[in-house]
């Protein structure tokens, strides 16, 4: 790691950022942190990407723009080494990093501007290291530490840039006096909440977003102690706090980051803030005050739990397919066995009685065989072959198998497709489509027809399936590609179905 950045070239030069980017992603290093590392380096372009819009919305200074994404750049691959390597920023590349906050004084830029632009890269390259961790598998500690690594790096940042950017102003004593107004106006309008506080642990000035996420007047924040304000939070697990997170940090000297609970006084509803406690020291070097910024990430965390929930049910639905799948065939396979039988024929209703063996059976096979391939569909397992093939020949296969069933309730099941057109596609999947397709074409059709269709276009095949039946309320059009969900739904619903024939058939 450290070989490859020895070349003589400048910190933060074109030349010493592709050797920092090729030195990670090239790392050999096995283990959690180097995944996550090396998966980080290959996307860094995609977290920038995902702000880069938002950039150029709210500031349309190129050379500062372009100023910007190369920081984050670099942020992003230190963040990849030191999950790579343990390799941590030089002094050399902080005193770069940190030109940031000096470069975008100079141009007249904000200090809002650097502080809301990098809590949006901070949060998008959090996402990229969640999405790593779930792809590759990784333990959830491994991920949890790395992300605070993300947090602690962007508090770290946004300090050195601050202290940058105040710098250049404090040339000036005029632009001190601007400098001041400009940085409460950005405290007032923040996003998050906010507060400042003295050496003594009382509040010194709060934002209008502390007031509404804590649902406080601004009389009663300001003079009141934090150890006051934390009583009314706990820790994750519901115990109560020591020592508040804004203590912690004046005392220590060092950013504070923590997630905790508040319980709102109005509605008794439990919510979860982030807090991020930041010292800042005076000429000496001392604490002089904390800016303590929360936001509300409930719905962040309720979001991440739907997806773990959903994946534990997928992986669920997937183990129980295969569980059942196994025993069920052999009860076929032996009920089949059982008019073969050496000791004499079965007399009708024996034969009655295996007849409804093997066509439950045959359906509960079909239930198993769409649930597990649901299951696989959603986890990405499903494997598809894709090669030329007759689009005739696979539809001809589907209507054979499903004339019975249409000629048994009088409906006409009729396709007209050139033999000549061939598409590229896995024959099984786009027979397992149509079929779905078909047969619910004609549980829903009690006269008329069905007919499936083809045309070409946009160097496409556009297949339809249409029939005469009892078609779907336009309120219900989303419902019927849910696991399970059927528009007749009530406890004498008409139909029957398992309500996963459409939803498999979208996701194939």
């Amino acid at each position: 790691m450290q070989d490859a950045l020895v070349a003589p070239v400048e910190v933060g030069s074109d030349q010493w950022i592709q050797n920092l980017a090729t030195a990670v992603v090239a790392s050999k290093s096995a283990g959690d942190f180097p995944a996550l590392g090396r998966g980080l380096a290959i996307r860094v372009e995609e977290c920038l990407a995902a702000i880069e819009a938002d950039d150029q919305r709210r500031d349309g200074d190129q050379t500062l723009l372009v100023a910007r994404q190369t920081h984050r750049r670099v942020a992003v691959l230190f963040i990849a080494r030191w999950l790579v390597s343990g390799e941590r920023t030089s002094a050399e590349e902080l005193e770069w990093m940190s030109q940031l906050g000096e470069f975008n004084a100079a141009l007249g830029g904000t200090l809002q501007g650097s502080i809301e632009g990098y809590y949006r890269w901070r949060d998008a390259t959090i996402v990229i290291l969640l999405d790593e961790g779930l792809n590759r598998g990784i333990a959830a500690a491994a991920v949890e530490k790395a992300v605070l690594m993300v947090r602690r790096s962007c508090d770290a940042t946004l300090k050195r840039m601050a202290e940058s950017f105040d710098a250049h102003r404090l040339d000036q004593s005029r632009a001190l006096e601007e400098s001041e107004g400009r940085v409460r106006a950005i405290f007032e309008s923040m996003p998050c909440g906010g507060f400042l506080i003295g050496s003594d642990g009382r509040v010194l000035l709060a934002n209008r977003a502390a007031s509404e996420l804590l649902r406080l007047r601004s009389d009663e924040l300001v003079g009141a102690t934090d150890r006051d304000l934390t009583e009314r939070l706990t820790a994750e697990d519901g115990t109560r706090l020591s020592v508040p997170i804004s203590e912690l940090a004046r005392n220590t000297g060092e950013v504070q980051v923590d997630t905790q609970l508040l319980r709102d006084r109005q509605t008794g509803a439990i919510r979860y803030l982030q807090i991020h406690a930041a010292p800042l020291l005076d000429r000496n070097g001392k604490v002089d005050t904390v800016l303590a910024v929360f936001m509300d990430v409930s719905s962040v965390r309720d979001a991440a739990e739907a997806r773990r929930e959903s994946e534990a049910q997928t992986r669920f639905l997937a183990a129980m397919s295969h569980e059942l799948r196994t025993p069920l065939n052999s009860i076929l396979g032996f009920a089949q066995l059982l008019p073969m039988s050496q000791n004499g024929l079965l007399n009708t209703r024996q034969a009655r009685y295996v007849n409804n063996i093997m066509s439950s059976g045959d359906k509960l096979l079909v239930l198993i065989n769409d649930v597990l391939d649901t299951a696989k569909v959603r986890a990405g397992e499903l494997s598809v072959t894709v090669e030329p093939i007759s689009l005739s020949v696979v539809i001809a296969s589907v209507t054979g198998a499903m004339a019975h069933l249409a000629e048994a309730k009088g409906v006409e099941l009729k396709s007209s497709i050139d033999d000549r057109l061939m598409i590229m596609a896995d024959t099984m999947r786009l027979d397992q489509v149509l079929t779905n397709l078909v047969m619910n074409a004609i549980k829903f059709t009690n006269r008329g027809s069905i007919s499936i269709d083809a045309r070409v276009g946009d160097g496409n095949v556009h297949v339809t399936v249409a029939d005469t039946g009892v078609g779907i309320p336009e309120d219900q059009l989303d419902r019927v590609f849910r696991d399970f969900a059927q528009v007749d739904s009530g406890s004498s619903r008409t139909y029957e179905g398992t309500g996963l024939g459409w939803p498999l058939a979208r996701r194939l």
